[in-house]
């Protein structure tokens, strides 16, 4: 209930603290880890922090008066979930795996060995902060059907990372498979995707995003009423046919598109200010050309030649 000032002055080898369940703590004293110079990550509960009135992230000083400059990392203490199985990951299943944790720890759900996941599976999960997808999904909700759609994690309000593991071999983003998961901010799309469903990242807190040459089919509203949204990369040479005006519809702050000039010429866009092709800010965005970084020439290699000539590379009219 108490933790007295200057409690763990000087000590300089403390790098972490964890402040376990809920503290009874009333709040934060910043001389109780005063002068610890190399204090890096302090842990806590969002029932501590939410008592405390202090936001995870980094750069935190309430804690520290005289301590490391940039201040310390603030981390939310969640569960880890592991949810194994094969075929499609549904509701029911999701449920059965989280449905007797408080709703209010925080979980980081680990899927292995589904190949799809379901129109509906983690829907409203409202302390969800983190989800890590395998390589054997291949496909993550469904089309619009009548009109309406669910998305695997809409409104999981809470959700702020989004893993797909190391050779994803994911193919299908579903019409509103993120939709409004306001606290996602960053996501990478794996190279494999083709299709991106309606409203799939609408209402989000996406600053920026990279859409793969892969992609074929990005559908109307992907991008929607996303607030914060002010780049999108078209990455390589896009196997997206033509632009729709719908995309990043209601994404005002959007100020800035990537493309190929491959990709801009099948578009017949022209680079520059003021494009309204994409919808998006009244005044359009501004379009920028960027090409693909060449491939890195091979290693150097040697050729012994019978008579002990050696030659970096052979001379183009060299015949062996």
């Amino acid at each position: 209930t108490e933790l007295g000032g200057n409690a763990f002055n000087t000590c300089r080898d403390l790098k972490t603290v964890t402040f376990e369940g809920t503290s009874q703590l009333s709040g934060v004293n910043n001389t109780v880890f005063n002068r610890c110079s190399n204090l890096k990550t302090i842990y806590a509960t969002s029932a501590t922090l939410k008592k405390w009135n202090i936001t995870p992230g980094p750069n935190n000083k309430d804690f520290i008066l005289y301590g490391p400059p940039n201040g310390v990392n603030i981390v939310l203490i969640t569960k880890t979930v592991t949810i194994s199985g094969t075929g499609i990951l549904t509701q029911d299943i999701v449920t059965s795996n989280i449905n007797n944790i408080n709703n209010t720890t925080p979980i980081n759900v680990v899927i292995e060995g589904f190949k799809e996941i379901d129109e509906t599976a983690f829907q409203n999960a409202q302390n969800l902060v983190q989800v890590t997808i395998p390589n054997t999904v291949t496909k993550i909700g469904t089309v619009v059907q009548n009109n309406s759609s669910n998305g695997p994690f809409q409104q999981c309000y809470n959700l702020n990372k989004v893993i797909f593991e190391k050779n994803s071999k994911l193919t299908f983003i579903g019409s509103g498979t993120f939709y409004q998961c306001s606290a996602l901010k960053e996501i990478t799309i794996p190279p494999t995707v083709t299709y991106i469903g309606q409203g799939a990242f609408s209402l989000t807190s996406l600053t920026s995003i990279s859409i793969p040459a892969s992609v074929s089919t990005l559908m109307i509203f992907a991008l929607a009423n996303c607030p914060d949204l002010e780049s999108v990369t078209f990455e390589g040479n896009s196997a997206i046919v033509s632009v729709n005006d719908q995309w990043f519809q209601s994404s005002t702050n959007l100020q800035t598109i990537y493309a190929t000039s491959a990709t801009l010429d099948k578009w017949n866009i022209t680079p520059g200010p003021n494009n309204k092709s994409f919808g998006g800010p009244t005044d359009g965005v501004t379009i920028v050309v960027i090409e693909p970084e060449p491939k890195p020439a091979g290693p150097p290699y040697n050729i012994l030649l019978s008579n002990n000539t050696i030659f970096e590379k052979l001379p183009s009219n060299y015949i062996i």
